[in-house]
């Protein structure tokens, strides 16, 4: 056998990714060039959903666990933002005693125009008294006039979303709810009297006859509550996407700013609470720089950095619209993570602002003028950094890059120890970067760069969130209610606020409420406040896979980087399936969108909050997460070896403990290949764990001889081989093996 030993060149490749956004202003979306230009289009579906209360419950729960998750997925992948407007709870004891009743709801069908679902079981449900109806209500809504205390909250809605307006015509939607469900369950379901039975017949076929003539889709005697779901399902998705087609987004590099845009739109909301010192310091630093460094934005998990930059770059595109500003959030797309995707979209970023240097050839010119290789992309980034900033600096402009979440950094090539990322900045050119405290923040430190606190929320501020956030989908809590929670300590967190108002707005009986909030407050911390919701998740999405909520998350936390959708539906198989139907996980998954993020397809946890719940809930000791590593392990020993498994693989058996498995793992040299052009030093550990480090060689060789003479191989392939293998051995001193 003969060894063939060259130098070896970066063969890394970059990374590319997928969509989403967040409107502006006019003077921003003029200037702004192509991929940096937030869309001024007002891309939010509203859907208002009516019905009786009392006995649509379950119907309504139905929408909100495994229809609304889906459709608010869908949407992101447009940079839609989707709102389900649920008033079951939303109404407040001060709105009913203020009279708002009504006036509440049919202000909200207007917002929502043109979405409208109308649900129609067997009861006429609640007619308000004259008290509901104030002066000003019959102002804004005349027609309501001859109105007064004469028909029910649901049929109020129903004339004016759709009877009355023919606007809302397009899309809107009725659902008639078969009368064997009703009379199957009693008294609360049926019809309070036999004259409001007959209210309720004539207002059915009144929507009959209205959806007749204005082909408004109308789906009679649906079983239950899952039927429901699936027609609502079914009905909205297909008209979601005839008004946000998918093909308005270009190019994979549009694309990638898209999902930065809507990732950041997500956070700037009307309920947004910052504090004009913040804005101030950040406008100070874009204004003056500090000596050519950056700027660290820090501050707890949850805490808001996030929000702050999103809604900083809003602001600074608005008074700056010719400014070069690129942001770029870790977690926002599936590609985010990778400090070479980063680069190369930045590149690209800054070739398009920078005019008609190979630009104007279009994405394919783009694509020839930047860098493939790790190698090469690391080796000139600092010149386009210096680009970017000589070409502001001609226009009078300034130049701004705000990466967000550096610590979510995949740990490939140290991507998270930022050695790609100059120390010291282009004098024109303003970097603004955030972490959490860990091997980042401590690669940071050594730089002397400035930093920017997000300091907890006050009380005040908490107060204010949470009556912002609630009335974003019209809904509300009392005082009280408001009060209490803004009480807690761990309330200081926005996430903490968010995670327990977004499980009240699922799951939240009127006359439950404070019973519920005084359970949730129990939580001190946000993973024990996600243990309380991992619960309820248990309790909804459990039924047709036993234990999917437990085993999904339990997977996902045992895993290295996270799991692909395929090979989660195949590690939850159920017996002599090949797969875990995707109509099980689904719902789960949507459910789960803002507690998961996509790299490259590879599905992890978004936040450190949500794997510590899951460990203590689901991962209580080391033989729990053995066992799952292991399960994990031969799920990926039994499939064809590529990149995925090249990864998780010797990662699992190092984690179990499984030396033999492990030492024949590294020996495969496809395998080998993948590892040693992904990481070499990882490769080398592995050995010096097994206590092998010197005694690898003899092994190599023998498996080599035995690679070459399976079928199929070529010399190509085999003097490459070669080359790697004696490169390898030879910087781990095993110089006899490396030159046999």
């Amino acid at each position: 056998m003969r060894w063939f030993v060259r130098k070896r060149k970066g063969q890394q490749q970059g990374a590319e990714s997928r969509p989403e956004r967040q409107p502006a202003s006019k003077e921003s979306d003029n200037a702004q060039p192509d991929n940096l230009k937030p869309s001024t289009k007002d891309r939010v579906v509203r859907v208002f959903v009516s019905s009786t209360f009392r006995d649509m419950v379950g119907d309504r729960n139905e929408l909100m666990s495994h229809v609304w998750p889906a459709l608010r997925k869908l949407c992101r992948d447009r940079a839609v933002e989707f709102v389900e407007v649920d008033l079951r709870w939303g109404v407040t004891e001060e709105q009913a005693q203020r009279k708002e009743v009504v006036r509440h709801c049919l202000a909200e069908i207007k917002r929502c125009r043109p979405y409208f679902i109308g649900l129609l079981g067997e009861r006429y449900g609640w007619i308000p008294g004259a008290e509901a109806y104030s002066e000003a209500l019959l102002d804004e809504e005349s027609w309501l006039k001859n109105e007064v205390a004469k028909r029910s909250v649901t049929e109020l809605e129903i004339l004016r979303g759709v009877l009355k307006d023919p606007e809302m015509a397009p899309r809107s939607f009725f659902y008639f709810r078969d009368p064997k469900y009703a009379q199957s369950r009693g008294s609360d379901y049926l019809s309070e009297n036999a004259e409001l039975a007959g209210r309720q017949a004539t207002l059915k076929a009144e929507v009959e006859t209205t959806c007749r003539a204005k082909n408004i889709p109308l789906r009679k005697d649906y079983a239950d509550p899952r039927a429901l779901a699936a027609l609502v399902l079914a009905d909205l998705k297909p008209a979601i996407e005839a008004q946000f087609p998918i093909s308005q987004v270009p190019d994979v590099w549009t694309r990638e700013e898209r999902d930065h845009e809507a990732y950041a739109k997500s956070r700037r909301t009307e309920f947004y609470v910052g504090r004009d010192d913040y804005y101030d310091r950040l406008d100070s630093y874009a204004k003056d720089g500090a000596d050519d460094c950056g700027l660290v934005v820090l501050g707890e998990s949850g805490g808001g950095k996030s929000a702050l930059l999103a809604n900083w770059v809003a602001r600074r595109r608005k008074a700056n619209p010719d400014d070069f500003i690129f942001q770029h959030y870790i977690g926002g797309s599936p590609m985010s993570a990778s400090h070479l995707a980063l680069m190369r979209r930045l590149m690209v970023a800054v070739i398009r602002w920078c005019g008609s240097e190979g630009a104007a050839g279009g994405l394919g010119s783009e694509e020839e003028r930047i860098p493939a290789t790790a190698e090469e992309i690391v080796k000139t980034f600092p010149d386009y950094l210096t680009q970017v900033a000589a070409h502001a600096k001609r226009k009078g402009v300034r130049a701004t890059i705000v990466l967000d979440a550096l610590n979510q950094l995949e740990d490939r090539d140290r991507g998270r120890l930022l050695a790609w990322l100059p120390r010291r900045l282009p004098t024109d050119l303003r970097l603004i970067v955030s972490t959490l405290p860990g091997d980042t923040l401590e690669a940071l430190q050594p730089r002397g760069w400035p930093s920017l606190t997000v300091e907890p929320l006050r009380e005040d501020e908490r107060v204010r969130l949470i009556a912002g956030y609630l009335k974003h989908f019209a809904q509300g809590l009392a005082e009280h209610q408001a009060e209490k929670i803004a009480g807690a300590k761990a309330a200081a967190n926005p996430l903490y606020l968010k995670t327990l108002l977004d499980d009240l707005r699922a799951t939240g009986a009127h006359d439950q409420l404070d019973k519920q909030i005084a359970d949730y407050l129990k939580a001190e911390d946000i993973p024990a406040l996600l243990g309380k919701i991992l619960t309820r998740y248990e309790q909804a999405y459990n039924r047709d896979r036993p234990r999917l909520v437990q085993d999904a998350l339990s997977l996902l936390w045992a895993a290295r980087r996270g799991l692909t959708e395929p090979e989660l539906l195949e590690v939850l198989k159920p017996a002599g399936q090949e797969r875990l139907p995707t109509a099980f996980w689904s719902p789960f998954r949507y459910a789960l969108a803002d507690g998961l993020v996509d790299h490259d397809g590879v599905l992890a946890f978004a936040h450190d909050f949500l794997r510590q719940a899951v460990e203590k809930k689901y991962v209580p000791d080391g033989a729990t997460a053995k066992a799952l590593r292991l399960q994990l392990g031969d799920y990926f020993a039994a499939r064809p070896v590529d990149a995925r498994q090249a990864d998780e693989l010797p990662w699992l058996l190092r984690q179990t403990e499984s030396r033999d498995r492990l030492r024949a793992c590294l020996l495969n040299i496809d395998r080998f290949l993948l590892i040693l052009r992904r990481d070499e030093g990882e490769l080398r550990g592995y050995w010096v764990w097994l206590g092998d480090e010197r005694k690898m060689g003899g092994p190599y060789l023998q498996g080599f001889e035995h690679w070459t003479r399976q079928p199929g191989r070529e010399d190509r392939g085999i003097a490459y081989a070669a080359n790697e293998i004696a490169l390898f051995l030879l910087r781990a001193a095993l110089h006899t093996e490396a030159e046999p």
